[in-house]
């Protein structure tokens, strides 16, 4: 795998439980061809954004979403912040741990990106790893998966815009991770039990 001069670090994760479909069409494609990726280890780039501080996230056709930051607490942050607000959009989310992050480089040429390690194992990444499997059968699983959820990219970018008001209010962010909580544990057992063990 080459990078041109060009390709950047990023930080990133997929959305889960949800599994999205990024594309300007209003339903999904309806054969394996017209959703059959130009390559199976690089993610087109559909949505590429920048906040007005600066801060640059992009959005792959498969639902990876990468900030691009070398810092883990900074990227975690941001994109709990991110899967929170998605809730309220809805489109389901699990908050974040630490498993769950992937690195990737951005290569502008190719406008895709390559993801080039995990924290993994992890749940979240199970399903969404089947694209990168050399193994045809787990590909195939990958393709005809019929229960994607199909998000416009401007659905995405209203959810961004919604997130950078979150953020420059501490107060609103510490409640809207708290929705994102509430969806986790409601959606996973798992959680549910470790926070009745915490209490």
């Amino acid at each position: 795998m080459v990078f041109t001069d060009d390709s950047e670090d990023i930080i990133g994760a997929f959305f889960y439980p949800t599994v999205l479909q990024v594309t300007e069409f209003e339903f999904a494609p309806t054969s394996d061809e017209e959703f059959k990726p130009t390559s199976r280890k690089g993610r087109r780039v559909v949505i590429s954004y920048e906040f007005t501080d600066g801060k640059k996230i992009i959005v792959t056709d498969d639902g990876f979403i990468g900030f691009f930051s070398k810092n883990e607490y900074e990227a975690m942050n941001f994109l709990n912040a991110i899967f929170a607000v998605s809730v309220t959009f809805g489109i389901g989310c699990e908050s974040l741990i630490n498993n769950d992050l992937c690195y990737g480089k951005m290569n502008h040429t190719a406008n895709e990106i390559f993801l080039v390690r995990s924290k993994g194992p992890s749940e979240r990444m199970m399903f969404a790893f089947l694209r990168d499997s050399d193994n045809d059968n787990d590909f195939q699983d990958w393709i005809s998966y019929d229960t994607r959820k199909v998000v416009r990219p401007e659905t995405l970018i209203k959810i961004f815009k919604r997130v950078y008001e979150y953020t420059q209010r501490p107060d609103l962010q510490k409640e809207i991770l708290w929705v994102l909580n509430a969806y986790s544990i409601h959606w996973s057992p798992m959680r549910l039990l470790t926070f009745m063990d915490g209490c």
